[in-house]
Order: structure tokens, then sequence, then C-alpha cells
């Protein structure tokens, strides 16, 4: 009987045209689909409250870090997981949560490459604007650098350890 079910299996997939292996392919997510995880909290000012409303009616996500850290240089600073290998990492001016200075959103996923990161935000509406070079040294990188169809935002996008990349959006800098 066992025999005689497998075999049905196998002509029926035959007949679809199909194989076992593209079956498997049809449903693995892709680069794009992955990238929408990320959807940031990019309210510039905002507080800690905001972000945590925002993280809190995505479909999933995990605690990184169970209060604001503090990092030397940078500010007070809150991560979350927000799909299997993409995080959110918010910089607060204050140890309260005040002032949204920053958001960083690192990429641990080596299928996920910086021209799937560039993809993405083009057609999240950010408008291409130059590569810059970042760092100091031998640690120098040529990062491009994008800003939001509003002119809100700018957004670095970061090449980090060989195989990774990582967003680093901020407030664009004012005219003044």
């Amino acid at each position: 009987m066992k025999k005689i079910l497998f075999a049905a299996m196998i002509c029926c997939v035959a007949t679809m045209g199909l194989t076992l292996s593209s079956c498997e392919k049809k449903n693995e997510p892709t680069p794009e689909s992955k990238l929408e995880a990320i959807d940031p909290y990019l309210v510039w000012g905002g507080n800690y409250a905001d972000v945590q409303k925002h993280i809190e009616a995505k479909a999933w996500w995990k605690d990184g870090n169970q209060e604001l850290e503090y990092w030397a240089g940078a500010g007070w600073h809150k991560w979350y997981l927000v799909a299997d290998s993409l995080t959110e990492q918010y910089i607060f001016e204050t140890q309260e949560g005040e002032n949204l200075l920053s958001v960083q959103c690192y990429c641990y996923d080596k299928t996920i490459t910086i021209a799937d990161a560039r993809i993405c935000l083009e057609k999240r509406g950010y408008i291409y604007l130059s590569d810059r070079n970042i760092g100091e040294g031998d640690e120098v990188i040529k990062a491009p650098i994008y800003m939001s169809a509003d002119k809100q935002t700018r957004v670095y996008v970061i090449p980090y350890m060989t195989d990774y990349w990582y967003f680093y959006f901020s407030p664009m800098p004012s005219a003044n």
C-alpha cells in the first residue's frame, strides 16, 4: 500500500512538471521578503514609549536588551530582534528615552547583500545621493547615502564585518 501511494505521488508530481527540489525553492523567502521586517520608527525627537508601541505592533519581535543601556559617544541604546537575522537599534539622548537621535538596522544574513539593501531602500522611495567614505585610516569604507522622499531622513548602507551590513538612519542635517 505504501509503495502504491508513493508511486502515485511521484506520478502526480511528474505530470505537473514539478520536481521536489523546485517545490522547496518556491517557498524559500527572498532577500526582499526578509527585508520587509525592517520598518524602524523614524520620528526624530520621538521617545522610547513611542518606539515601544511601534515595535509591539510588529508581527514578530523579541527584546534584545531589557532596558536602555549607555553607548559611549552615542547615547542611550535599546535594540530589538525583528526577524531571524535582523535587528532595529534605537539611540536616544537621555536615560529616560527622550529625543530619538538615530536608528541602526543590522543584517546578519549572508544571503541578503548590500545590493539587496539598496534595492529595498529605493523601493521604499529613498533617493540615492552619493557614496561617502566613512571611517579613519585603514578602516575607511565607502557607503552609499540615501535621503527619504520627505527629506527628513538620511540613511547610510554600511558594510559590517566581512559579509554583513547595516542601515544607519538619522535626521537630515539642517541647511542652516
